[in-house]
């Protein structure tokens, strides 16, 4: 079979290679335009201008030089916060300025995986102690009993109401829910009875679909979706392939699912009524994808691969339309 040559489509405007190490994470603000990328030792935000030209803003190095500090991160655009998971069991809070904001222990272990959700003003994270929900807990007492406190400091709404998560050092991480992920291995603090020390697959990537609230989990070749307002599974997809699933993209309104797996290929399911069934194979490549999203007008996705090329596709026809 003729293969279908893609025209270009996509056009390079500016390109940073100030990192020392490999990057391990880029995300965008689009409040002020910055990305913030990290790698082994400093988190930076950059910017480009119009003629492709890009400058570091604000840099932070990690505590001690300590190579890969911040394990996971996330971008909450909402509250212009940057939520970082630490090595030193900490959930970290930067400004757009990378300025820490908060530092607050939490049992946590190793996160591999975190997501802000921003319609419930919640943060989960998935690693070495599960798959878990957090919530922000004020410390209205210690606000109230410092004498140096600045009343200024601390944003709030219009009508008067504490923004969370903005409450700095008087703020603590709740742990709302911890989602029951089959198979999944988790370690847990000491007689923690939700240990599951006998497998050997951890939940290192969860997705969540905003609209709909729901958090998927993904186990291998498995995955799991939970409601979250009391964290029950209303899907269950396990073995759906042999190798790992290394992302996914959920289309309720289609009842449609995508996976991607090890084997650098992409799978479509019609999941109508809970049960996957195998619509169509595509995007054979040579190294497996890494990220999949779609358009909020659900007309188009976008794939991106461990290759480094970047395809759009239409999402009815699942045909190439440019690529990088």
């Amino acid at each position: 079979m003729t293969e279908v040559q893609i025209r270009p489509g996509f056009n390079l405007e500016a390109s940073y290679k100030g990192h020392l190490s490999a990057v391990r994470k880029v995300l965008f603000n689009p409040n002020n335009g910055y990305f913030v990328s990290v790698d082994d030792k400093t988190l930076k935000a950059w910017n480009a201008d119009r003629d492709g030209r890009t400058r570091v803003l604000y840099d932070s190095s990690f505590p001690g030089y300590q190579s890969s500090f911040i394990t996971a991160m996330a971008m909450a655009v909402d509250i212009n916060m940057l939520f970082a998971g630490c090595l030193d069991g900490s959930l970290r809070l930067y400004s757009d300025k990378l300025q820490l904001k908060s530092c607050m222990p939490w049992a946590n272990g190793v996160v591999r995986d975190i997501i802000y959700n921003t319609k419930k003003k919640e943060v989960i994270t998935a690693g070495s102690y599960g798959v878990k929900v957090w919530e922000c807990e004020l410390d209205h007492e210690a606000y109230r009993n410092d004498p140096d406190v600045d009343p200024y400091s601390i944003p709030k709404t219009k009508d008067g109401q504490v923004i969370p998560w903005c409450y700095g050092k008087y703020q603590h991480a709740r742990q709302r829910l911890q989602l029951n992920v089959p198979g999944a291995r988790t370690l847990g603090a000491k007689n923690d009875p939700t240990a599951n020390t006998n497998s050997l697959s951890w939940c290192e990537r969860i997705t969540l679909h905003e609209a709909t609230q729901m958090l998927f989990a993904i186990v291998e070749g498995s995955i799991y979706g939970y409601e979250l307002q009391k964290g029950d599974m209303v899907l269950c997809f396990r073995d759906l392939h042999q190798l790992p699933i290394t992302c996914m993209l959920y289309v309720p309104d289609s009842d449609m699912l995508i996976t991607s797996t090890a084997d650098a290929s992409a799978t479509v399911w019609r999941i109508a009524g809970g049960e996957p069934h195998r619509f169509k194979t595509f995007g054979k490549s040579s190294a497996p994808m890494h990220h999949i999203v779609a358009d909020r007008a659900l007309q188009y996705i976008l794939t991106a691969g461990m290759d480094g090329q970047v395809i759009l596709w239409g999402l009815d026809s699942l045909q190439p339309i440019y690529k990088m």
